[in-house]
């Protein structure tokens, strides 16, 4: 049928679902052009949530395992120190963990030195030692056989460092573990004249 013929109402009908698909398809293809130019043609690598947090909380370990290096204090801040805490207990005294960390290694050192001074160096640690230090004070607890635990107790007094004694105080004070036929036990409150010493600078007068 000649198009002059056709119902004027029909080709209005036409137009206007013409005119409705129109924008949707427009609408598909615009996407399709878009993906077209924007995805990669490689593999992808996908990275889960785990993996982006495993770089910084592995940094942030590393440097929790890198303690800033002990700086000794100056003569009159020690001195302020010792005047707030060296009449209370040592429980009220707060914990530095610098001070502790250094002087709980010296100490241990120290008690390893003075067992080697007593027994020869081939034979095994027979010494179970316990340090804890807070911030002017540390209380230092061992016990060994009781020969090398008295040898020890002997050794103590006389450690140096510069030639100057290490303890500005070294008190005997109770034990807190039982001391038997196999085992005496010495507990120590502690204040040291010389602060942040080397273990290895330290030498023991016999």
């Amino acid at each position: 049928m000649p198009e002059s013929t056709r119902d004027p109402a029909e080709q209005a009908r036409r137009r206007a679902r013409l005119e409705w698909l129109l924008p949707p398809l427009l609408a598909v293809v615009a996407i399709a052009l878009q993906l077209a130019i924007d995805v990669p043609h490689h593999e992808m690598i996908v990275r889960g949530d785990d993996d982006e947090a495993a770089e910084p909380a592995e940094k942030t370990t590393t440097a929790a395992r890198t303690p800033r290096p002990w700086r000794a204090r100056g003569a009159a801040y020690v001195e302020r120190l010792r005047k707030s805490w060296s009449q209370r207990p040592i429980t009220d005294e707060p914990v530095d963990p610098r001070f502790a960390d250094h002087h709980e290694q010296l100490l241990r050192a120290i008690v390893r030195k003075a067992e080697v001074a007593v027994m020869p160096l081939d034979e095994p640690e027979l010494v179970l030692t316990h340090a804890t230090c807070h911030t002017i004070r540390c209380e230092l607890e061992f016990c060994a056989p009781p020969e090398l635990a008295a040898g020890i107790v002997e050794h103590l007094p006389n450690f140096t460092v510069g030639g100057r004694s290490l303890w500005h105080e070294l008190r005997e004070l109770e034990s807190q573990e039982p001391s038997n036929s196999k085992q005496s036990c010495h507990r120590y409150l502690i204040d040291f004249a010389v602060e942040g010493a080397d273990p290895r600078n330290l030498r023991l007068l016999l």
